[in-house]
């Protein structure tokens, strides 16, 4: 069997996880806006490209055990075994409106799969001896903060304890987490060229978390607006290292510009769903055309390197 599945890293499933909010975002729009469903295409094709990515990271689990027990053991890619309720949580909110029963499903697989990988990691971070400060990161917001992604459909779907309990792990770890990955930005050594995509991870647990505590009280509150206003923040301090970010290598790394921005178009049109604004309309289509742009450009510079043999190759 080719030797390039045992480098078949579990990086790979953020591809699905942009492709995911992308969707989302498409849907939500077209919605809003009644420009019909031309989003469906992008559904069929990320449900498509994540039964592609989970089956061939199945099968390296098969070929492969050793090499998945070294992701398990690697302090970064650990954090991305999370991904995977991610994926099944939004595409349950892109299923409530299109197959109620699916929808309930998919929520309880993630749901069920957000919390056991909440619990895992923690013990991991607890437990394990060989942390180093250097290991930070903002991926480490992964395992623990979608917790908030879980109300946005488990409000919808009437199980209100259940996303106030999920909300609550997740604002509260992000408060922790955000502290100590600023503390680690500003006072100890820069972050690895490679994972400097990952900062756009900063802004996406706000903009989610908007979202979420919106559905569960009803309306846009004072609390929320801190949310927003934070998230809109982080993205404009993020986006200033633009000039850094043009410097680095492209790696799978670079997916990590796609979901944070799903997110913040989201919550900016939710926003704008709430007051209509115009000015907030704007920038919910500015947002959504820079979206649309980085899922472009990274299937293709993505297309280009498996076809090159750059991915699935040892570190």
């Amino acid at each position: 069997m080719n030797k390039r599945l045992s480098y078949f890293y579990n990086s790979f499933f953020a591809i699905v996880l942009g492709f995911a909010g992308f969707t989302l975002a498409s849907q939500k729009i077209s919605h809003l806006f009644a420009l019909g469903d031309w989003y469906l295409y992008f559904l069929w094709f990320t449900v498509l490209l994540a039964v592609v990515i989970f089956g061939i990271y199945s099968l390296k689990i098969i070929a492969y055990p050793q090499a998945f027990k070294e992701d398990i053991a690697h302090p970064v890619r650990v954090n991305f075994f999370p991904i995977i309720p991610k994926v099944f949580l939004i595409f349950s909110i892109i299923f409530l409106p299109l197959q109620l029963e699916v929808a309930r499903a998919l929520w309880w697989i993630g749901a069920i799969l957000q919390i056991y990988f909440s619990f895992y990691n923690i013990s991991q971070w607890i437990n394990r001896e060989d942390l180093e400060y250097h290991h930070l990161n903002p991926a480490w917001f992964i395992p623990v903060v979608g917790n908030v992604i879980a109300p946005i459909a488990g409000v919808q779907l009437g199980y209100i304890q259940l996303s106030w309990f999920f909300f609550s792990i997740g604002i509260f770890m992000w408060l922790v987490l955000f502290s100590i990955v600023i503390n680690r930005i500003l006072f100890h050594k820069p972050i690895a060229s490679k994972l400097l995509p990952s900062l756009f991870i900063l802004f996406a647990p706000p903009s989610i978390a908007f979202i979420s505590y919106t559905k569960l009280v009803g309306q846009v509150e004072n609390f929320s607006l801190v949310l927003y206003y934070f998230s809109l923040f982080l993205a404009g301090l993020v986006f200033l290292q633009a000039k850094r970010f043009t410097k680095i290598e492209f790696s799978l790394a670079w997916w990590a510009y796609s979901f944070p921005l799903a997110a913040l178009t989201l919550s900016t049109l939710l926003f704008y769903e709430s007051t209509h604004f115009v000015f907030v309309k704007g920038l919910l289509w500015f947002f959504y055309g820079l979206l649309s742009f980085f899922i472009v450009l990274l299937f293709v510079l993505t297309i280009r390197a498996i076809t090159q043999k750059s991915l699935c190759c040892p570190e």
